[in-house]
């Protein structure tokens, strides 16, 4: 894995589609979501680690994680050796720049099986029609891609009874708007 910033690395080649392994779990409670879908990702790099101990470590309270800087910082030090930045998606709504983005950031680190997390807030409806609705935040993690990254799958540790679902990369850039990622 390289050491240099994520930033100045150079592009991998990426196949049309690509699930990372990981390991599932769920959130034991509501202000959880950051440090299960953070151990989720840590799963993807070999790195499972407790909840209790990414909570820990990213400073969650029952106010939640603060944001995908926290995560980033996590996931760096406890497995990612600086292979993760955190990128913002500063607007109400994601501009095509910011999907194109997010769509390179996911197949690049799913290439190099590392999952990425997401702090999204709102409602989005996944590729079979399911509405999924956070309307103070939550975080979830990005186990893979098809389409050459124009739909991902979710793992969101907030229900267990559907573990995963797919959606379009656009849509989870208008989900993660005002927020950001850590990939």
């Amino acid at each position: 894995m390289s050491t240099a910033p994520a930033s100045e690395r150079k592009l991998v080649a990426t196949p049309a589609s690509k699930e990372v392994r990981y390991e599932y779990q769920s959130q034991p409670n509501f202000f959880y979501c950051g440090p299960a879908s953070t151990r989720i990702a840590l799963t993807s790099v070999g790195h499972p680690l407790s909840q209790d101990d990414v909570a820990k470590a990213l400073g969650t309270t029952e106010d939640g994680t603060n944001s995908a800087v926290d995560i980033t910082r996590v996931l760096n030090s406890s497995g990612g050796k600086d292979a993760y930045e955190t990128t913002s998606i500063p607007g109400p709504a994601a501009k095509p720049a910011d999907v194109e983005r997010l769509q390179t950031n996911v197949t690049q680190a799913n290439a190099q099986n590392r999952a990425v997390v997401a702090n999204i807030a709102g409602t989005a409806v996944d590729t079979d029609g399911m509405a999924h609705s956070y309307e103070g935040g939550h975080y979830l993690t990005v186990v893979g891609y098809r389409d050459q990254g124009r739909t991902v799958k979710i793992a969101d540790p907030a229900n267990p009874n559907v573990q995963s679902y797919w959606m379009n990369t656009s849509d989870l850039a208008n989900w993660i708007a005002t927020r950001g990622y850590s990939a």
